[in-house]
């Protein structure tokens, strides 16, 4: 198989996994998402707060992942309209930077979220962003 008949076999599979997920008991919200996405210029505080309102544990998981498929190929596609690399995953001269996307990532999926200094759970200490089970990094507030 070549390259390019495998790109467009994922193409075709990410396309029908979509509207496997619209017509599925939570295309509604998939439609509400796709739809903020589709919004120019995509306001990155409407897609947060959109996101947050989301039981995602009530989601079934492939649904989560085409949600953050989706989300990630808007991100990618603007990023490239704005000349920038198509990818970044929030790391490199400042880790403590996070994109929308992770972000996003870690809404939909919150077992592997990090804890956020702009929300602590209770207990949790602003400015202490969880890396791992056993290491802390400091941030500054």
């Amino acid at each position: 198989m070549t390259g390019d008949r495998c790109l467009s076999d994922w193409i075709k599979w990410n396309c029908a996994e979509r509207e496997i997920a619209l017509h599925g008991p939570n295309g509604p919200m998939i439609e509400r998402l796709l739809f903020i996405l589709k919004l120019e210029p995509t306001n990155a505080s409407v897609l947060l707060a959109y996101a947050c309102a989301i039981d995602w544990p009530s989601i079934d998981h492939q649904t989560r992942l085409v949600t953050l498929h989706e989300i990630d190929t808007h991100a990618t596609r603007l990023r490239e309209r704005l000349g920038l690399a198509p990818f970044d995953d929030g790391t490199g001269l400042d880790e403590r930077r996070q994109t929308v996307l992770v972000i996003c990532r870690d809404i939909l999926f919150p077992r592997n979220a990090t804890l956020s200094v702009a929300a602590p759970p209770t207990g949790a200490k602003p400015g202490l962003i969880e890396t791992s089970k056993h290491h802390h990094k400091e941030t500054s507030p």
